[in-house]
Parts: C-alpha cells; sequence; structure tokens
C-alpha cells in the first residue's frame, strides 16, 4: 500500500498521497541517493559517542549499498539492451521493392499467412510503407511485411520488373 500511494499517476501527475496529504512520501532510498551534503553535516557535528558513531557508519554504509545497487542496475539494463539489440535485424523497403503482406485472419489453421508478393510504393516513415495492394494503395506498417526473395522456381522474375501476381 505504502508504494502505491507513493507511485504518480500517469493521468494527474502527482502520488495519491500528495492528492490527499498535500506532501509526497519520503522513501529511506531517497534520503541517501539525492541527499548527498546529509553524510557531510553528519562528519562535521561531533561524532563522539558509539551511538553516533554507530548512526554515522550505518548511514555511511547503506548510501553506498544503494548507490552500488543503482550502477548495477543500470549496467543490467544496458547489458538487456545490448543483448536484445545483437539479435535484432535491422528491416527496410525501398520503393519498388516486393514484399509479402501478413494475413490478419487466415481461414484456418493451414492457410496461407502471408499473401502477395506486392510492390512497395512509398515509404511514409520508417515504420510504414504504402504498397499496391492489387489496384489499391493501403498503408502497411512494417511488422506486417516481409522482404520477397526470388529464386529460380519464383513465378515473378529476379529482376523485379515486371508487375507482381497475388497468391491469394
Amino acid at each position: 500500500v505504502f508504494a502505491l500511494n507513493a507511485l504518480k499517476s500517469s493521468k494527474t501527475g502527482y502520488s495519491a498521497n500528495f492528492l490527499v496529504f498535500g506532501r509526497e512520501l519520503t522513501m529511506p532510498r531517497d534520503l541517501f541517493v539525492s541527499n548527498d551534503n546529509r553524510l557531510e553535516e553528519l562528519r562535521v557535528n561531533d561524532v563522539t559517542t558509539p551511538v553516533q558513531t554507530h548512526a554515522y557508519d550505518l548511514y555511511a554504509k547503506v548510501r553506498d549499498i544503494t548507490r552500488r545497487a543503482l550502477d548495477h542496475t543500470k549496467r543490467a539494463a544496458q547489458y538487456q539492451c545490448n543483448q536484445y539489440n545483437r539479435h535484432v535485424k535491422d528491416v527496410s523497403f525501398k520503393v519498388g521493392d516486393l514484399c509479402f503482406l501478413l494475413c490478419n485472419t487466415p481461414e484456418h489453421k493451414y492457410s496461407k499467412k502471408w499473401s502477395g508478393p506486392y510492390r512497395v510504393i512509398e515509404k511514409i516513415s520508417d515504420h510504414n510503407y504504402i504498397i499496391d495492394l492489387n489496384g489499391t494503395n493501403k498503408i502497411v506498417n512494417i511488422s506486417k511485411l516481409k522482404l520477397y526473395k526470388a529464386n529460380k522456381y519464383s513465378k515473378i522474375p529476379i529482376t523485379g520488373d515486371s508487375e507482381p501476381q497475388s497468391n491469394s
């Protein structure tokens, strides 16, 4: 419940605690991460009693552990990003390329998943293309397209000079 009350809403931009009580909750982690001067204040003051020494050491230890945990989290996120990017293929189409279109709702599980090939007419953005869909132009996201690779058994010539035929 504490975490939910401290979480900022994407709609309002405020946490539930701020809307009800007029202030944000202060988490112990916030004291260690955002306030670097606090440790210096403790060091400057007389740290003479064993309790004060213990409090100073504990504060310094928790601050260091919290910072190391944040650094580790950042490194882990960067590692995951690098691992993901290693396997991602940069797919793009040029105007005039032939491509297959993913069928949204196949008739049955054994029907063709891809129809085409169709010719790319225009590139709108990195993710959206206009293709010639049997005489009509259709805007399609790149996630629904697959590059047509001609081989010696293809019905369409490898040069791609002729108009594509539908295999629907």
